[in-house]
């Protein structure tokens, strides 16, 4: 698990060879989101602008501004985002 709160021109780098992972962070927070499993699922409670095509297991997009970018990549298991 994961939390915290990305801001400004920062990159969250989040690996998982196996395993769920889960992401933490405020509704107020800025930040381009590039979510993939080779296996699993991605969930996000917070509403947020899908860029470019949906995918199986990917998930592109947007929480409010794209100022920071949060990448967060598992071979085996979910993503959520809270």
């Amino acid at each position: 698990q994961v939390e915290g709160n990305p801001t400004g021109q920062v990159l969250w780098d989040i690996h998982a060879s196996s395993g769920d992972i889960s992401l933490r962070v405020p509704s107020t927070a800025n930040f381009e989101l590039y979510a993939r499993t080779s296996s699993g699922s991605i969930e996000t409670r917070h509403p947020m602008t899908i860029v470019g095509k949906l995918r199986r297991g990917e998930l592109r997009a947007v929480l409010n501004r794209a100022e920071a970018r949060v990448e967060v990549h598992t071979s085996s298991g979910d993503i959520r985002i809270d």
